[in-house]
């Protein structure tokens, strides 16, 4: 497809490694020279380094984001690693525990309760990831990704860079050196000692990069969920309630058409159902067991992103004639954030060769979520590929049905220490490997049934090949080929260069099943045969583009092919997964990067278009829902009363945008009227749309005993189904039954009555909730967001980790912005940016910017630890200059890494 380009680097890369380079820096060698250089920093603090080969110059701006220039690849990694650790030791230090199934070990050291609660995450955690990342000869995955890279000098050159960095910081720590301390948490909240922390290794940084990959494709939970919906509700429920397809037409690829709801054989889909619940019956409650502990396993840290956006415009769509990229991942709301930002050079003061910015997960190089080399710059989101199958085991003796044999099940044994330094004892538990499909969730055997998972993360790939080439690629051609190699996870990349290119890659191994047409691999799967992997979706089938004729690329979760556009995923030549975005948000970004939002030129944006975008908050479920509203007052004007009058005319005026619309600490001000007043009418349609969606459905859910999705997740399925129901019921299959409410059965509800009847209803709540006085009914007072960190559920107290917030929050539910609820009955925050990243390619590097939901630091003594949580609520961003002397412009601090001398 593109030129392939890793292997001509590799042995270039080589040979500068091998060098010794003894060049001088620019600004001069000593701090003297450097202080009487125009425009350089004076040297603040000189630190002195274990295992640096050269000295290093860290130029850190307002908001502690560093850059280093150091004289060669190693120093430069070295420094990242470094101050990463920093920053964020304890963050990575939790990441890599829970990648490698040791985080019990770490609790356990928590004063009086740590022996309990380290045997209670060792069963319920710990247990539950060394299942999932090991392979199917028993081994775990990292072990094997390792033993594939180890004799790779390159990467693992690369690797140990890092590695030596964080180990330095390490290493000062334990010497109580150049002021450096334990994380905050370790000093005395959980009792770590320096000597308790072993050293970082290339398989910190793949166990770390696993969980990410997980992360990324996880779709086991809401399978087994599907299950139990589909017992619940009885097929026909569950299909018109469970729909594959979005609200919008529009693809990642741009293309896809519309497919004809009435081509699909609704029977053939339901017969389907009919046999699967037939089939699952038995098993439910193996499958229960397997949703809980899948759901018990499910922390802050290793949580799946629902929602993320990205797009690259090309040049010829540019007010500047350079190309333009954004990427904001959305996730948890972690505190410390996900990611940290870096600038790391080896090239303009030194013979190195690497030269990058962006963002990056702490305890791993490079720059991954979001960044740029100066020639090429990338951003990736979910692409919600199913690489994930859930399969009743039928099991009895120690073995397995499968094919007609008795396939024995074998024990890989697992040892969890209670503490760390071994006085607390260990528990030992096994980890139950099926040959043929892999680990058995632990707890799930039940009744002779047990839930194996499949996962194609189960088996080495060439991830680390894909981040580290992607640092040294020349243009999106390139940058296409590394990307090829991205095989386990799911994410589609947004790519830009300096010769004004983009391109679009959702690589990825996509497994094709047997039986996948009647077999359907979003529920689980028997395990006895007739449903195996078979092989994977061809490479040419996988979505990759470069500069497509319509001059962008754009995705945000939502369907990449077309193949959900009908409701049925069995009728296509191939299975790409179930459930995507339901297209919301993909659809107001395309009306802004197309120009049919005529408040964006499209053939003109700009920069600052790219943060206006990241940052609206127009709502187009509320642009689909109110005017049936409208309709349904107009249709019975007297079951309207003054207040319900009162919220229609709100609506009438309303702009669709939703800001918090009062004054918090990052914006005192009191906002103008008409902010305040689509304030008002943004909380009165949200209150309005889940009073909806429990009118509509919440009735036919409490008679089936099964809870609405809504009660803990974004209402994706329930709008789904809603504008469906409202804009064409005829594709449903119990219609217009659904409005009539099944606890009355002596009357029939209509659709008009149920709308306004749900809005009488949410202004009662409002009124009991916000007080009588509409003028205090404002977004803001119900929407906040607060970052913290938790652990099944359970926030950890703000003395262990600090909260940040509540802060007053733009956005909604599917808004661009993403603000999402996940519960009906509490409208604060629960998943947005992780991070925002937006830049514009020039002659000779990347002009970007960047803004965390919280700061660089996790110490909460530091002025960074939350100094760009004020700007990020407000939609603001911080520069990260690429150039030299830009970054000289905006140094706020300037520090000196030496060779330490023994």
């Amino acid at each position: 497809m593109f030129k392939a380009f890793g292997a001509r680097l590799r042995p270039l890369f080589s040979v500068i490694a091998a060098s010794v380079f003894v060049f001088a820096f620019v600004t001069g060698c000593d701090e003297g020279e450097d202080d009487e250089d125009e425009g350089v920093l004076p040297v603040a603090q000189e630190v002195p380094v274990e295992g640096l080969q050269e000295p290093v110059e860290v130029y850190l701006d307002a908001y502690g984001v560093p850059h280093i220039y150091a004289m060669n690849d190693h120093d430069a990694l070295f420094s990242q690693g470094y101050l990463a650790a920093r920053d964020r030791f304890f963050e990575m230090d939790m990441a890599r525990r829970l990648g490698s199934g040791r985080l019990g070990e770490l609790l356990g050291q928590v004063p009086a309760l740590g022996t309990v609660v380290a045997e209670l995450i060792a069963w319920e955690v710990d247990l539950y990831f060394r299942s999932l990342l090991i392979g199917l000869d028993g081994r775990p995955v990292a072990d094997s990704i390792y033993d594939q890279i180890k004799d790779d000098d390159w990467v693992m050159g690369l690797l140990n860079s890092y590695c030596d960095g964080v180990n330095a910081y390490l290493a000062d720590l334990i010497a109580r050196r150049n002021g450096v301390t334990e994380p905050p948490v370790y000093n005395g909240i959980v009792d770590v000692r320096p000597e308790h922390l072993e050293p970082w290794t290339p398989r910190d940084i793949i166990s770390i990069l696993m969980v990410n990959s997980w992360s990324a494709s996880n779709s086991v939970s809401a399978e087994l969920s599907l299950a139990e919906a589909l017992e619940a509700l009885g097929p026909e429920k569950f299909l018109d309630f469970y729909r594959a397809q979005p609200v919008t037409n529009v693809t990642a690829l741009g293309a896809g058409g519309e497919k004809k709801a009435a081509a699909v054989d609704k029977e053939a889909q339901l017969a389907a159902l009919k046999k699967t619940a037939e089939r699952l019956a038995p098993a439910m409650d193996a499958i229960r067991a397997a949703r809980e502990a899948t759901d018990a396993a499910r922390t802050t840290l290793a949580s799946q992103g629902f929602h993320s956006n990205n797009w690259a415009v090309d040049a010829a769509h540019s007010a500047t004639g350079n190309a333009l990229i954004a990427n904001d991942p959305h996730l948890s709301m972690l505190n410390p954030p996900f990611f940290w930002l870096s600038h790391v050079d080896s090239v303009t003061l030194g013979s190195g060769s690497l030269s990058f910015a962006g963002l990056s997960v702490p305890g791993a190089p490079g720059a991954h979520l979001g960044g740029h080399n100066g020639r090429v710059a990338w951003g990736e989101t979910n692409a919600y590929y199913d690489v994930y199958d859930a399969y009743i085991e039928t099991y009895r003796n120690g073995a397995v049905e499968f094919e007609g044999d008795e396939v024995p099940v074998y024990h890989a044994q697992q040892e969890f220490n209670l503490d760390l330094d071994g006085r607390a004892g260990s528990v030992k538990y096994p980890v139950q490997i099926v040959p043929h499909h892999g680990a058995i969730v632990p707890g799930s055997c039940k009744k002779g049934h047990c839930v194996s998972l499949r996962w194609t993360g189960s088996e080495p790939g060439r991830e680390l090949y894909a981040f580290m080439d992607l640092l040294y690629v020349e243009n999106v051609g390139e940058a296409l080929d590394a990307l090829e190699q991205y095989r386990r996870g799911a994410y589609n990349w947004a790519l830009a260069d300096t010769s004004g290119n983009i391109g679009y890659i959702a690589g990825c191994e996509v497994p094709i099943r047997e039986n996948w047409q009647t077999q359907p691999p979003y529920l689980p799967l028997p395990g006895t045969g007739g449903a195996e992997w078979i092989g994977s979706v061809p490479d040419e089938a996988i979505a990759c583009q470069m500069n497509p004729a319509r001059g962008y690329v754009a995705t945000a979760n939502n369907d990449i092919y077309g193949t959900l556009l009908d409701n049925d995923v069995t009728n296509d030549e191939y299975y790409f997964y179930f459930n995507t975005d339901l297209g919301l948000r993909a659809g107001r970004i395309d009306e802004m990067l197309s120009g049919t939002d005529l408040h964006f030129d499209a053939n003109a944006l700009t920069l600052d278009d790219m943060k206006r975008m990241q940052t609206d908050t127009t709502s187009d479920a509320a642009r689909r829902l109110v005017p049936f509203l409208q309709a349904a007052a107009e249709n019975l004007p007297k079951r309207v009363d003054a207040d319900m009058r009162d919220a229609l005319d709100l609506f009438e005026s309303w702009n669709f945008t939703t800001p918090s619309g009062t004054p918090d600490f990052w914006r005192p001000e009191v906002p103008p009227r008409d902010v305040q007043s689509a304030s008002a009418a943004t909380l009165v349609f949200h209150t309005w749309w889940a009073e909806l969606i429990r009118a509509t459905f919440g009735d036919e859910f409490k008679k089936a005993k099964w809870k609405l999705p809504s009660e803990s997740a974004p209402p994706q399925y329930e709008t789904k189904a809603l504008l469906t129901l409202l804009e064409n019921p005829e594709e449903m299959i119990l219609g217009e039954a659904w409005w009539d409410d099944v606890g009355t059965p002596f009357r029939v509800e209509t659709r008009d009555e149920t709308l306004l009847n749900a809005l009488h209803a949410a202004l009662a709540r409002l009124e009991e909730d916000m007080g009588p006085d509409w003028d205090d009914w404002r977004w803001g007072e119900a929407h906040t967001a607060e970052y913290g960190v938790s652990f099944e559920g359970i926030t950890v107290p703000s003395f262990i980790s600090p909260v940040l917030g509540p802060g007053a929050a733009d956005g909604g539910n599917f808004t661009v912005n993403v603000a999402n609820w996940t519960d009906a009955d509490d409208f604060r925050d629960s998943h947005s940016p992780a991070a925002r990243f937006v830049a514009e390619a020039q002659d000779d590097g990347f002009m970007a910017y960047a803004i965390l939901p919280g700061g660089q630091s996790e110490r909460y003594d530091s002025p960074h630890y939350d100094d760009q949580f004020p700007l990020y609520l407000s939609g603001e961003y911080i520069p990260i200059p690429f150039h030299y002397d830009d970054v000289l412009a905006v140094a706020d601090d300037h520090l000196r890494l030496v060779p330490l001398e023994e």
